[in-house]
């Protein structure tokens, strides 16, 4: 956050507000003069520490939070060398990635791997 944001943050909490910065959901839903809160997930992603708490902040306040799960177009598998990321996308690649904490420019690594037990365990060993 920069000095700015952190100013007029500690301003309003110090107020009684609670402030959501981190974790903010993805799109923000107008209808008849209702608000919702929408966060958008591929099939293997999972909320955040603060995105779970920007959603118990908005729920506490009586908003709707909700999270939509999508699965995109994938691509046909290499039926040659298949692979756990085989009909993956490059987003959800990408978010795999992020999700057992390594670079995405190393994920090809591991691409002999079949199925997300072999993933799990490689993500406990790192």
């Amino acid at each position: 956050m920069i000095e700015r944001e952190k100013i007029v943050y500690e301003r309003y909490e110090a107020k009684g507000y609670d402030v959501i910065k981190a974790g903010a959901p993805d799109l923000i839903l107008l209808k008849d003069g209702k608000i919702s809160f929408v966060e958008v997930k591929s099939k293997i992603d999972i909320l955040s520490s603060h995105q779970k708490r920007a959603f118990k902040l908005l729920k506490k306040h009586g908003f709707s939070a909700n999270v939509e799960t999508v699965s995109l177009p994938k691509r046909k598998r290499n039926v040659s060398s298949p692979s756990i990321f085989d009909g993956m996308n490059e987003d959800e690649k990408t978010l795999f990635a992020e999700y057992i904490d390594l670079p995405y420019s190393e994920l090809t690594k591991y691409s002999s791997f079949t199925n997300y037990k072999e993933i799990h365990s490689l993500k406990e060993v790192l």
